[in-house]
């Protein structure tokens, strides 16, 4: 397996199996649910588990940097939500909310481009 990222300070890497499969370590002690590294290796998507916390209101999607530094960080659509999961394709970042929205952000900035109640 190829390391594909790795941020040394929050103790958090990505690897690529020889078939292309990612698999990652948790990002600072906290469960991680899906990471997507950047092509250029400069950068990870960062999707912690939501069940790791009993916040009402769980911030848990973000890009980081291989120095740590939190990118962005994207924007809930709802006062008491975190994010389920996340799908990177070429349209973009869809990720689903716990309050039934599918979003579909700008994986570069974490901006939503769209925004559907799915319920």
């Amino acid at each position: 397996m190829e390391e594909a990222f790795s941020v040394r300070t929050r103790s958090f890497a990505v690897f690529r199996d020889p078939n292309g499969s990612l698999f990652w370590s948790d990002y600072d002690g906290q469960k991680v649910r899906a990471a997507f590294p950047s092509q250029d290796g400069n950068r990870c998507i960062v999707l912690l588990d939501p069940d790791a916390t009993r916040k009402p209101r769980f911030e848990n999607l973000f890009a980081v940097d291989r120095d740590g530094n939190v990118v962005w960080k994207a924007n809930l659509p709802e006062t008491h939500d975190a994010f389920l999961d996340a799908q990177l394709d070429s349209e973009g970042l869809s990720v689903w909310s716990w309050s039934c929205y599918r979003l579909l952000l700008d994986p570069s900035d974490g901006r939503t481009i769209s925004q559907v109640f799915t319920k």
